[in-house]
């Protein structure tokens, strides 16, 4: 497993909550390598060390975090971790802010934050950075999925059951998690069940659609956000495959 290096910019006194520095400690990939006290120091170590992910305490509009965002080129992608959302849109607007944590949260907040981080394309002078993995709760352990690889998912109360290369994985995380996680180029949610690969349909009308052998049904509020991405699926092929249906004895 590739361990991703990350860093903490805080100005407490007291550095970061330490529920915030056990939650990264939970994450087997993620690893402390410094916990900055200004912007000077966090510029030294983005110089020394190649950094994977950057936790920003913002307590004020004078914080070293929002310091760094201003005057850092090319950063690596950053989570905002604030008590209020008054930074929200200061610290988005400044660029490479991948999510915005208020407290409190819990580590399913903080995992989803840390897996959008690292799977989101960052375009810069440098090019495209882009990570093709995601870390998800499955029991007691922490397994790592390649999202193109899912085949499709489906609700399992407040689990979710992961299909991937005809295996099924049981995750810890709803379906709502797995859509908003989920890269929305690859997976398309087409029920309020099911999420399905994109690459991975082989056939469809408007009621269902198919990954090879398995069949999935399309929820009626689904099928507007369907119509842009698939192609022919619009109202006069659905006129069309009712009238045969009605002709099949």
């Amino acid at each position: 497993m590739k361990i991703r290096k990350c860093i903490i910019i805080t100005d407490y006194e007291t550095k970061l909550n330490s529920s915030i520095q056990d939650y990264i400690k939970k994450i087997p990939f993620l690893e402390i390598i410094k916990i900055c006290s200004d912007y000077i120091e966090a510029m030294q170590i983005l110089g020394e060390e190649k950094i994977s992910l950057i936790f920003l305490e913002i307590n004020n509009a004078d914080n070293p975090g929002f310091i760094l965002l201003k005057t850092f080129p090319n950063l690596p992608p950053a989570i905002a971790i604030a008590h209020s959302e008054e930074f929200a849109v200061q610290c988005y607007e400044l660029g490479n802010v991948c999510d915005y944590l208020v407290k409190p949260f819990l580590f399913e907040r903080f995992l989803l934050a840390v897996n959008r981080s690292l799977t989101l394309r960052i375009a810069g002078s440098a090019g495209i950075q882009e990570e093709d993995f995601i870390f998800l709760k499955a029991g007691r352990k922490t397994q790592k999925f390649i999202p193109s690889s899912i085949d499709f998912v489906e609700a399992y109360g407040i689990y979710s059951k992961i299909w991937s290369n005809g295996q099924m994985s049981l995750v810890n995380q709803s379906i709502l998690y797995l859509s908003e996680a989920l890269n929305n180029d690859i997976h398309i949610r087409v029920h309020k069940s099911y999420i399905v690969n994109i690459s991975r349909i082989t056939s469809f009308n408007h009621q269902f659609i198919w990954l090879g052998q398995t069949k999935i049904p399309i929820g009626v509020s689904f099928r507007t956000r369907i119509k842009g991405i698939l192609p022919h699926f619009n109202k006069s092929d659905m006129r069309l495959e009712d009238d045969i249906e009605n002709l099949i004895p």
